[in-house]
């Protein structure tokens, strides 16, 4: 009987680390990876410095400068337009370079996967008014993207490690990624 108990005992702790109530760093990081949002392959990544970049592409032989000169009608001045073009070799790994608009971005020809690096943390979620929200995980995590060709990383901020939030909801049948955010919200 005391064997029986003791067995018990010592099982007990098992069973509910193992329990789908609990959320293991390793258990929200699986989940994450798994999630089809953060799974989206992404084509288009930051560029690090656009000036920067366009010097080197431009010396590595990956992209040209062209400058065009316009003429204006109505008497108005000549003005210039400056783009950037890829050359062949660029063509390779880029489908497209942009210095304008919200930010400098490169648009590539084989797009990068996410990969969750480590979960730096896991707290109870906050609900309305401050108050701790029963089966709700928020869960902070980095992440960077997978395999990224030298090229590419050479250019873009594809290789840098980032800081990010989700929140995992405990259902009947276990954790769910509810909300992702990796500098901005990936669609629900």
């Amino acid at each position: 009987m005391k064997l029986r108990a003791a067995i018990t005992l010592a099982l007990v702790p098992t069973l509910v680390a193992c329990s789908s109530k609990n959320l293991s760093r390793s258990k929200a990081k699986d989940l994450i990876d798994a999630d089809k949002r953060f799974a989206e392959p992404v084509s288009s990544v930051p560029i690090k410095d656009c000036k920067a970049v366009v010097t080197a592409a431009t010396k590595d032989g990956i992209a040209k400068v062209v400058v065009e000169s316009h003429h204006s009608s109505f008497g108005l001045p000549t003005y210039q337009t400056t783009s950037i073009e890829l050359t062949a070799e660029g063509g390779k790994y880029f489908k497209k370079f942009s210095c304008e608009g919200f930010g400098p971005t490169l648009e590539i020809v084989a797009p990068l996967r996410r990969s969750v690096v480590e979960v730096t943390g896991i707290a109870d979620a906050m609900g309305p008014g401050g108050v701790t929200s029963a089966g709700t995980k928020d869960v902070d995590f980095t992440w960077r993207f997978a395999d990224v060709p030298d090229v590419v990383a050479r250019y873009t901020k594809a290789d840098t490690i980032k800081k990010s939030q989700a929140t995992l909801r405990l259902y009947d049948d276990g954790w769910r990624v509810e909300t992702l955010w990796n500098g901005e919200w990936l669609p629900q």
